[in-house]
């Protein structure tokens, strides 16, 4: 009669076994339903994580220290597709958390793994390159102030991404080579350089080169700078609007920016708008503008222009001069010559 009781509970507990197995692989976080010696299974505990890194708050003490265990659920957290964005790494045993080893190992796992290491280990110039090397610079925000200030960790981090600028230190943001290497990688990051910085040329025009939005950061002296408003409106035309208003009733730059984006014409001075000379420029160089002009009767000049061309009213973008004679330019409407920027009806947004 003991036997076949053994024998019983035996197969209960197998059959109690497989049953946990199944449904923690569809929902990790069933986990916290099992009993503490399922909690304790390694075999579940596993299943359970590798499908929700997060269901590792419902291990066993024993299961979050387990080093295979952590490391399925930080590397489940990366290839989440909802991206859960606290980290599993925080329900990790303490000593995990401060074992430097495992720290830089998890770091190349999953963006979160610096915020819950160890204070220490958040101050470890080592864990924190690496950190930052394999995140994308984002782990920057976590490591301590006193790397934050080290230049080698900050460019290290705004090389991978140039948003990092905004977690390195006031003085690095005010350092010439950390704040170009940040916008060299995106653009944007010249927001969250120094006063003093949005005000050098060099440094804006490294960031307009890349994105000519970055131009609404800088000071007003550089908007007023010829060379960095010509480098931002060779990006893209839409950056005249950005420029200082001074710059727009300059022939040349309205025109570099009218090479790629009809549109800018809207952002000329409207002394350049009506003057005659000018005109017959633009239209040479973007047929497209014939959109804009409102006059009808100078419309209809210009488009001869374009017609009688020894080209046959092919100067500018290919095709324009069939859009000239299709009736571009008979009062606003979208651009048929659609080069970089000039798809949306409006003003570039960001």
């Amino acid at each position: 009669v003991l036997e076949e009781v053994g024998t019983f509970k035996f197969l209960a507990c197998m059959a109690d076994f497989k049953g946990s197995l199944d449904v923690v692989r569809i929902n990790g976080r069933s986990l916290s339903t099992l009993s503490d010696e399922l909690r304790s299974n390694e075999e579940i505990v596993l299943a359970a994580v590798e499908q929700c890194g997060p269901a590792l708050e419902f291990a066993s003490e024993a299961m979050r220290g387990n080093k295979s265990v952590v490391r399925a659920a930080v590397t489940q957290d990366e290839a989440s597709i909802s991206k859960n964005t606290t980290g599993s790494f925080r329900f990790a045993s303490d000593a995990l958390r401060g074992d430097k080893a495992f720290v830089i190992e998890a770091a190349r796992l999953s963006s979160h793994v610096l915020k819950y290491a160890s204070p220490a280990l958040q101050d470890d110039q080592d864990a924190v390159e690496v950190a930052v090397s394999f995140n994308k610079g984002f782990a920057l925000q976590f490591a301590s102030e006193r790397l934050q200030a080290v230049k080698a960790v900050v460019c290290a981090a705004v090389g991978c991404s140039g948003y990092a600028l905004k977690h390195a230190s006031a003085e690095l943001r005010d350092d010439p080579q950390v704040v170009r290497a940040a916008v060299r990688n995106n653009a944007m990051a010249l927001q969250f350089a120094s006063e003093r910085l949005k005000s050098d040329p060099e440094t804006v025009l490294a960031a307009v080169t890349q994105g000519f939005q970055a131009l609404s950061y800088a000071s007003a002296a550089v908007k007023a700078n010829r060379e960095v408003a010509l480098a931002a409106v060779k990006q893209n035309g839409r950056a005249l609007q950005l420029c200082a208003q001074e710059l727009g009733g300059d022939p040349e730059i309205a025109l570099a920016a009218l090479e790629g984006c009809a549109f800018a014409f809207k952002f000329a001075a409207p002394a350049l708008q009506g003057n005659p000379d000018f005109l017959r420029k633009a239209v040479r160089v973007q047929p497209g503008v014939l959109n804009y002009v409102r006059d009808q009767k100078v419309v209809s000049q210009l488009r001869k222009q374009v017609e009688s061309s020894p080209s046959g009213g092919q100067q500018g973008p290919p095709g324009a001069g069939a859009a000239a004679r299709n009736g571009v330019g008979s009062g606003g409407g979208a651009e048929r010559n659609n080069t970089r920027g000039n798809h949306r009806p409006e003003p570039y947004r960001w």
